[in-house]
């Protein structure tokens, strides 16, 4: 347990450290400066607001995800996975186009100092979005307990980061960082997917629906006493008419090994008594 929340703090802190400071710190240093800092700013600030809605699904769904995968199984898993994509897929798309238009509008009505670089935004914009898609996979991946698999996407894309950015950004300011940033995201969602993928047989593997005999004795009786009043009130039909026996306290239910203990309210109130 330890190891994993090592692991994913470690992906989160590269997440944090690199990808989104790596192009400021070389903007800092490219012909551009401060204003391709800032314009760079801007473009990941309509993103972050873009991304609100997909980013809190993700969340959502990736305890189901693995409850899917613990109580049902390989196969479980795999519904919940191709259910919950068709959803994403199609919320994903929307997000790009809207994502995409916001800066068009929001830029010369808001932000008008930015219009020279307006190009510059939707690229910046579009290409974030247009991979986010692949958290998806990576969401699943977690859930799934296969996060360590992201390891080498992230090791690659932080190699392409940092060698796009030394070549491209330090000479080129804005149009180096545009090709820098737009090679690192490509990068991380292609191999996020394939990661997922070449997981995928190994996902879930050895967890089967968990048998009735491997549950606690409390489940068990539970259980039991759920069935006896099924059948009790839902296949009366099938048993014969008359008065049918109950549960009582302390006797054996119809059907059930299980014995109703005394309610502990009932019991404290005999002994004040």
């Amino acid at each position: 347990m330890l190891a994993d929340i090592y692991s994913v703090g470690a992906l989160v802190l590269l997440d944090v450290v690199l990808f989104r400071r790596l192009e400021v710190y070389f903007l800092e240093r490219s012909p551009d400066g401060l204003v391709g800092v800032a314009v760079l700013g801007l473009s990941l600030q309509i993103v972050s607001i873009a991304l609100l809605v997909p980013t809190a699904l993700l969340e959502t769904w990736q305890p189901r995800l693995a409850l899917a995968q613990h109580s049902g199984g390989d196969a479980g898993f795999e519904r919940e996975f191709a259910r919950r994509g068709k959803w994403f897929a199609r919320l994903m798309v929307g997000v790009v186009l809207l994502g995409t238009a916001v800066p068009l509008v929001a830029v010369p009505l808001v932000f008008p100092r930015y219009s020279p670089w307006l190009g510059y935004i939707v690229a910046f914009v579009f290409i974030r979005l247009a991979c986010a898609g692949a958290g998806f996979y990576s969401s699943a991946l977690y859930a799934a307990g296969r996060h360590r698999a992201l390891y080498a996407p992230a090791v690659v894309a932080v190699v392409i980061a940092i060698a796009g950015n030394v070549v491209f950004t330090r000479q080129l300011g804005l149009r180096g960082a545009l090709v820098a940033y737009g090679a690192t995201q490509v990068t991380v969602a292609v191999l996020t997917v394939a990661a997922f993928y070449r997981a995928s047989t190994r996902v879930g593997a050895g967890t089967t629906p968990e048998p009735a005999e491997a549950r606690p004795r409390a489940g068990r009786e539970l259980a039991e006493l759920g069935d006896a009043f099924l059948a009790r009130h839902f296949h009366a039909t099938e048993r014969a008419p008359g008065p049918q026996p109950a549960c009582r306290i302390g006797r054996p239910c119809p059907g059930s090994s299980l014995r109703l203990g005394k309610p502990t309210f009932l019991k404290s109130r005999a002994t004040s008594g």
